[in-house]
């Protein structure tokens, strides 16, 4: 998938808020920019480092500029937690997703037929369906591997109870998670951050949620992040 635009090129200096950060593009300008991640974005980018925003004309928005990927330790990274998502639709509907041979997309944004709440897809694969839960991970843990979450997430554990239970329940259930940046290639939890995720994620892989990680690059210069392969979860 391609970077929304039109894309802007520079450093950026400094987040507050969680969701406000500034910058200074390569032309000059200093920018006020929404940052799109609500997490504690734990190893994604350093003062001063290079950053890649869109700049937007719509007179309704606030901030002209988004925040949406930072360059550390020579590793691109997605920030925008928005686009894992965006990423695993477009390839669905495209040349597919490793590890999901033959996947076909039915629907987003699904309502679960147990438990409460909802999830991010409904696939086909094998002729059943499957629910989907997509989550970004982009805080290098340990060299190689991803730790997810960076910050506490009642929201992500709910979903897991409700995955284990439509697995109990005899439904096909999955979470997939898109690795963020490129020099990783696992993801394992968190549990120094949040072991109630943590747990959630072991009892509903024990219920017979499936899991699966992909391996992205972000190709900067052309604004295009792209699924590389598959990765490991490590439980």
């Amino acid at each position: 998938m391609r970077l929304p635009e039109p894309l802007r090129r520079g450093v950026v200096t400094r987040r507050e808020k969680r969701f406000l950060s500034w910058g200074t593009l390569h032309d000059g300008r200093a920018v006020e920019a929404h940052c799109p991640n609500p997490g504690g974005m734990t190893s994604c980018w350093e003062p001063g480092g290079e950053a890649i925003f869109t700049e937007h004309d719509d007179p309704r928005r606030k901030l002209r500029f988004t925040w949406q990927a930072a360059r550390v330790g020579g590793a691109w990274v997605v920030v925008n937690t928005q686009l894992p998502n965006r990423l695993v639709e477009e390839a669905l509907l495209g040349d597919g997703v490793p590890g999901l041979d033959g996947a076909r997309h039915l629907r987003r944004e699904v309502v679960s037929p147990v438990g409460e709440g909802r999830f991010d897809h409904l696939i086909e694969l094998g002729g059943e369906p499957v629910f989907v839960e997509v989550k970004g991970a982009s805080w290098l843990a340990e060299p190689g591997v991803c730790a997810f979450p960076d910050a506490k997430t009642e929201r992500g554990t709910r979903h897991l109870h409700t995955l284990a239970q439509l697995a109990q329940a005899g439904h096909k259930a999955l979470i997939l998670f898109v690795i963020c940046r490129d020099n990783a290639s696992a993801v394992r939890p968190a549990r120094e951050v949040d072991p109630r995720f943590a747990d959630a994620l072991l009892r509903a892989r024990d219920a017979g949620v499936g899991m699966l990680a992909l391996r992205t690059t972000l190709h900067a210069e052309a604004g295009l992040w792209e699924i590389v392969g598959e990765g490991a979860v490590i439980l």
